[in-house]
């Protein structure tokens, strides 16, 4: 019983800070949230690029492995990749 508790409040955190992050996200750009008030068909996509710009989970980082060499890191450093 523990577990599932565990695993429904978890569910219920992230699903907070998502909305708050589009709360956020809204506040501090008046102009998308007058847009998003005229167009409410954009909720959807408004709601997805909150989350994309502020992750409701803070835990979680992109990492890359040591000896990645981007594009443009080997034009600057050829040397080294």
């Amino acid at each position: 019983m523990l577990l599932v508790r565990s695993l429904l409040s978890a569910g219920i955190d992230t699903t907070v800070a998502s909305f708050a992050a589009a709360i956020h996200c809204l506040a501090r750009t008046p102009s998308q949230w007058q847009r998003l008030r005229a167009e409410p068909a954009l909720a959807r996509a408004a709601f997805e690029e909150a989350i994309r710009l502020e992750s409701p989970v803070q835990t979680f980082f992109r990492t890359t492995p040591p000896k990645l060499c981007s594009a443009r890191s080997r034009s600057a450093r050829a040397k080294r990749c």
